[in-house]
């Protein structure tokens, strides 16, 4: 089994228990740790509902212990950019299976997640549990996202079209998701596209590719593209207070012409 193999039948489990919409899965040719390009640096990202979303980060595990895991492959680089982005608030996780063979009747339950900063090397330092705060399988895993994020989560952005299908599922977008989460209920979709679009036409690109970057420097660049988001979403909310400020001049005007 490859990475390729294991991300389509995640998705596919993914997809069959949450089949509102549909998971995006990266060519891992396409794959990309560059702001400079629309690519991913993720396997996967797949909306949970209109509220909440889980990005992946597949590996295979050769092992097949969820405790003792051994990943086929392992990129300390990429997890050093993974590693930024969720403490920025991006929700990745690193996901590999348990199981010789996963399917989309076992995957969720056969797969374990584990936060990015958890995952040190090809040979992972065990934990206790896969269902310990840090390892969780891919069921409770998802649970739990949805819970955090609430009703107040960066799915709604896919959900009005901010996002569509890969085209933004990258490293810019994500970081305006996770900015995003705590107001992005109050705008209605013109508005949310309103600031997605402006936060593209500001967004700085990485002064050079993020896995070549200390991370101190990768810190310093997640926050200062946070900033922006937040300056973008603060803008399109004054236009959205405008709006009703003149709809209620509006309304006001015909009270008193009657």
């Amino acid at each position: 089994m490859d990475e390729i193999h294991l991300q389509t039948r995640i998705a596919c489990a993914l997809d069959h228990w949450l089949p509102t919409t549909d998971s995006m899965v990266s060519n891992s040719v396409a794959q990309a740790l560059n702001a400079q390009s629309d690519r991913s640096f993720f396997d996967l990202l797949k909306p949970i509902d209109d509220c909440s979303v889980i990005a992946l980060e597949v590996k295979v595990n050769e092992a097949f212990s969820a405790e003792w895991p051994k990943f086929k492959s392992f990129k300390p680089d990429q997890r050093k950019v993974l590693l930024a982005a969720f403490e920025a608030g991006v929700p990745v996780f690193y996901c590999y299976n348990w199981a010789a063979v996963i399917t989309k009747d076992n995957a969720l339950e056969w797969c374990s997640t584990a936060l990015p900063n958890s995952i040190f090397s090809t040979d992972p330092i065990p934990k206790p549990s896969c269902f310990s705060s840090d390892r969780l399988s891919l069921e409770a895993r998802v649970i739990e996202v949805q819970s955090q994020q609430g009703a107040t989560g960066i799915g709604g952005l896919i959900a009005c079209g901010a996002i569509a299908h890969n085209r933004h599922a990258n490293i810019k977008g994500l970081i305006f998701f996770a900015e995003s989460q705590s107001s992005i209920e109050l705008l209605d979709p013109d508005f949310v596209r309103l600031a997605f679009e402006k936060y593209c036409s500001t967004f700085e690109l990485s002064p050079r590719p993020l896995d070549e970057m200390e991370p101190p420097e990768l810190t310093q660049w997640f926050l200062k593209m946070r900033t922006t988001a937040r300056s973008d979403i603060n803008a399109a909310f004054l236009r959205l207070e405008d709006k009703w400020r003149q709809g209620e001049d509006s309304e006001s005007s015909n009270y008193r012409m009657g």
